[in-house]
């Protein structure tokens, strides 16, 4: 009992002993390969979301984003439209700044991650000035935390790969709800659309072949996962009228902790 106490799982009875003690002895062994299995997994789980959470450290800053943001504010600038130029600088310097901070658990205000989208979506709309954005959000999930920097990957996709071929004209929805005890974010692009199946696998990590962007929808499906279960993540699926739409389901979480 000792051993287990020390989270020593893998102590087991050899003794020779009576049939009675022998039922108590068998029931201790299995006991304690059970709690060995659900030790190791738990581990594994952790580690596993650890070097995810690296990755997405990684992943946050963009250099071509970067690079191509600083070359728009360049231009701004000799084109003499200044308050493009300083408007595109205060979102810029929103969105880094949310980026970088840290929090222990990686969960963040929802109205902080809405925040940190608008301002990503901010900088692509004085890019592309024909890119329309609405935002509905339901009434009463200002206080729910949910996980870090998941909607940034998930728009970039969607002006890349489904405005950027049309010239970066369309529109994005994104609508945020409840659904039972869970987070729903729902997103809409009228884009070129996708292949559902080669997404899909990118998300499951079996095919990443669209570069940074890949790995950047597989990293957050990947910590969704591992957070919380198998039931969370990304799914995707393109509508009949066109376009593609990205759900991201989390659970409900109104404090850190539950």
């Amino acid at each position: 009992m000792k051993s287990i106490e020390s989270e020593d799982f893998s102590v087991r009875f050899n003794m020779k002993v009576s049939d009675e003690i022998k039922v108590l002895t068998d029931k201790f062994n299995l006991m304690s390969s059970k709690l060995q299995y659900l030790y190791n997994e738990v581990y594994k789980s952790s580690l596993k979301l650890k070097e995810a959470e690296i990755k997405n450290l990684q992943s946050e800053i963009n250099p071509h984003f970067l690079y191509n943001t600083l070359d728009s504010i360049c231009w701004m600038i000799e084109l003499k439209q200044t308050n493009n130029a300083v408007q595109m600088i205060r979102n810029l310097s929103s969105l880094f700044r949310m980026s970088l901070y840290r929090t222990p658990d990686g969960l963040v205000l929802l109205k902080d991650e809405l925040e940190h989208a608008k301002c990503y979506i901010g900088i692509q709309q004085l890019r592309f000035t024909k890119i329309k954005f609405t935002l509905d959000v339901q009434e009463g999930l200002e206080n729910v935390y949910v996980m870090k920097l998941v909607l940034q990957p998930i728009l970039e996709n969607a002006i890349n790969h489904g405005l950027a071929p049309r010239g970066g004209e369309g529109e994005i929805d994104l609508a945020v709800y409840r659904q039972d005890n869970d987070l729903i974010y729902y997103i809409y692009d009228s884009g070129a659309g996708m292949d559902v199946k080669r997404v899909l696998r990118i998300l499951r990590g079996e095919n990443i072949s669209l570069g940074t962007q890949g790995l950047a929808l597989n990293n957050v499906n990947e910590r969704l996962k591992l957070r919380f279960g198998e039931n969370y993540g990304i799914t995707c699926y393109c509508p009949s009228g066109g376009g593609s739409v990205f759900i991201v389901k989390q659970p409900i979480i109104y404090k850190k902790g539950e």
